[in-house]
C-alpha cells in the first residue's frame, strides 16, 4: 500500500502537465493538495478492500430443538381444548388448532419463544413436510444476556465511581 501511495505522489510531481492544461493549471500548493487527496483516496480504498477481504462470516444460528405444535395450540388458544392437526400432509404451513367448528392457525415463531425463550425463532427444513419445523436461535442466549447485564452493571459502577471522584475533587 505504501508503494502505491509513493508512486501516486511521484506521478503527480513528475507529470504536472497530466493535471494541468490550457483551461486548468495547477499551482504548487494545488499539486500538494491533489497529491494529499490522491493519497487519501488510495488509502481509503486499501482500507475498504482489506476490510472486505478479512471480513469474518456471520455466526450461524443454533438449532435449539423441535416445535411442540400441541403446546402451541394450548398456549395460543388457552382454555379451548383444541388439537394440533395437519390439514395437508405435503404442506408444512398446514398446521391448525382445531376443535368443534373452530380452526385457528399456529404462530410457530411465537411457540419457539414460548419453548426456548427470547431470541428463538422458527426454522423449516422442508416446506413440503409438516414435521420439519424446528426452533433456532443464537448459541448461549442465556450467557449472552448474562454478559450484557454484567457489562451494564459494570458501566453503572464505573459511572458512580467517576461521580464520586468528581465530587471529591470539587470539595
Amino acid at each position: 500500500m505504501r508503494h502505491a501511495l509513493t508512486r501516486a505522489r511521484a506521478a503527480v510531481a513528475k507529470y504536472p502537465q497530466a493535471v494541468s492544461g490550457s483551461t486548468f493549471s495547477m499551482r504548487p500548493q494545488n499539486r500538494r493538495w491533489l497529491a494529499r487527496l490522491l493519497t487519501l483516496a488510495v488509502g481509503a480504498t486499501g482500507v475498504i478492500a482489506s476490510t472486505l477481504i478479512m471480513a469474518q462470516p456471520a455466526a450461524a444460528a443454533t438449532r435449539l430443538g423441535g416445535v411442540d405444535m400441541q403446546r402451541a395450540c394450548d398456549t395460543q388458544y388457552p382454555g379451548r381444548g383444541l388439537r394440533a392437526v395437519v390439514t395437508d400432509g405435503s404442506n408444512a404451513y398446514s398446521w391448525r388448532c382445531v376443535g368443534g367448528s373452530f380452526s385457528g392457525g399456529i404462530n410457530v415463531n411465537a411457540e419457539c419463544v414460548t419453548q426456548y425463550g427470547q431470541g428463538a425463532y422458527a426454522g423449516l427444513d422442508n416446506a413440503s413436510n409438516p414435521y420439519s419445523w424446528y426452533c433456532q436461535g443464537w448459541a448461549s442466549t442465556a450467557n449472552m444476556i448474562a454478559a450484557a447485564n454484567w457489562a451494564h452493571d459494570r458501566r453503572r459502577e464505573l459511572g458512580n465511581r467517576r461521580e464520586e471522584l468528581a465530587r471529591s475533587n470539587m470539595e
